[in-house]
């Protein structure tokens, strides 16, 4: 695609959505809410010919279409000049397959995604290439800022005052059964910027990591969707830095805005944190919608929960605090519980340590281990999840998660 000197006003950027699927073809209407030119192809024919009638043109390339159609789209994506290209795959194939390109026009991003989502990865690819974006109008700016500064999303923090109480388990289950039992759009972040395990719960490797857009002085827009990655088990992951060197030059505000701002692009936006009260955690817990404090039934850990539950009193987010019992079926009795902490018991789950043992060791969910949900744990998940999104499950419907292999009783994987 030529980058001459041709006036933009009389080229203008045009965006072709070359898709079958709803959720793809929704980039349209959040394209042209920004002023920015886009149609919308099912077939090869039709892709083509928005192509060949625009100058600057990025196509998007939805990888389930038809297979004749995806091969000839390509082919005509690799003519010369070449054209910069967002293809969209499934989870499992993003997660797994090689680097396909090497060129900086070509990009790729998993499903499920929103329409929010594809057009900032749009807006990045079509300025890396080189493009003006056309400005867009008062009316335009002002809705934009509106839907800023109300999210779509929600975010939950997962927080606990005592290390080893469960939450990181609890917040990488709880994430994987809104992706896939609920069928939700799920953001699953490590704000535990030193000691985080989501990495190595789900057994993902990447460079990518929180420090990739809250490095600066301002939030990225167009780096949020970049920094994050894709799973097979249908969620997306934002790690925290792998390098435990670039944990300082990280500004704790920016991770707060930055986690705020995803709810925009994403249904649930979880967010495991460290067991301190430190300057990241109290900003994080400030702006989330709610805060899942987990505990165990054992004094020490009531203790610190009674301490923390006073502290968020005087911070003034008491009223969104929801307790989450931990290996519910054993030490201090519930009732007991609940009259000392003063605040009902939002969820419970009962112990299931081989379960959850073997899960970790595989860097998976307890759903992939246990896909009939025999377990009591497995179950109790399903449970907490219906009362975060205040609805039960869809009749019939349980983790779209492959049956159970055969593995050793531990496989020891390199942590991130």
């Amino acid at each position: 695609m030529s980058q001459g000197a041709t006036p933009a006003s009389r080229n203008p950027l045009t965006i072709v959505v070359a898709s079958l699927d709803p959720a793809v073809q929704a980039v349209w209407s959040a394209l042209r809410e920004e002023g920015i030119a886009s149609q919308v192809a099912t077939c090869y024919d039709d892709a083509a010919e928005f192509l060949a009638s625009s100058a600057r043109a990025v196509l998007v390339l939805d990888e389930d279409l038809a297979e004749a159609d995806l091969l000839r789209l390509d082919k005509l994506a690799g003519s010369e000049p070449p054209f910069p290209v967002l293809r969209v795959q499934n989870a499992r194939e993003a997660a797994t397959s090689p680097i396909w390109c090497d060129s900086p026009l070509q990009e790729r991003v998993a499903k499920p995604v929103t329409g929010a989502v594809l057009a900032l990865r749009v807006k990045a690819l079509a300025l890396q290439a080189g493009f003006e974006l056309p400005v867009p109008t008062s009316d335009q700016v002002a809705a934009l800022e509106a839907a800023r500064a109300n999210p779509a999303g929600s975010l939950i923090v997962v927080y606990g005052a005592k290390g080893g109480v469960g939450k990181s388990t609890i917040a990488v289950n709880l994430g994987v059964c809104l992706s896939q039992t609920f069928r939700r759009n799920v953001l699953l972040a490590d704000a535990d910027l030193w000691y985080g395990d989501i990495g190595v719960l789900l057994d993902v490797r990447s460079q990518k990591s929180l420090f990739d857009i809250c490095a600066g002085t301002e939030v990225d827009l167009f780096g949020l969707p970049k920094a994050v990655v894709p799973h097979p088990l249908g969620l997306s992951v934002l790690l925290r830095p792998h390098d435990p060197r670039q944990v300082e030059r990280i500004s704790n505000r920016l991770v707060a805005q930055s986690l705020r701002m995803y709810c925009s692009l994403y249904e649930y936006v979880l967010v495991d944190t460290g067991p301190t009260l430190d300057d990241i955690n109290l900003q994080v817990l400030d702006v989330a919608d709610q805060v899942l404090l987990v505990t165990t039934p054992e004094l020490a850990s009531i203790h610190n929960c009674a301490r923390f539950l006073g502290l968020a009193e005087i911070l003034g987010y008491a009223d969104k605090v929801r307790l989450v019992v931990n290996r519910a079926n054993s030490g201090v009795n519930l009732d007991a519980l609940r009259r000392t902490l003063k605040l009902p018991v939002f969820g419970r789950l009962v112990s299931s340590g081989r379960l959850v043992v073997e899960a970790a060791n595989q860097g998976t969910s307890v759903f992939t281990v246990d896909p009939g949900e025999q377990d009591p744990f497995t179950r109790d998940v399903v449970t907490l999840t219906e009362q975060i999104v205040a609805r039960r499950r869809p009749e019939g419907k349980r983790t779209a998660t492959p049956r159970r292999r055969w593995w050793p009783p531990f496989r020891l994987r390199a942590a991130a």
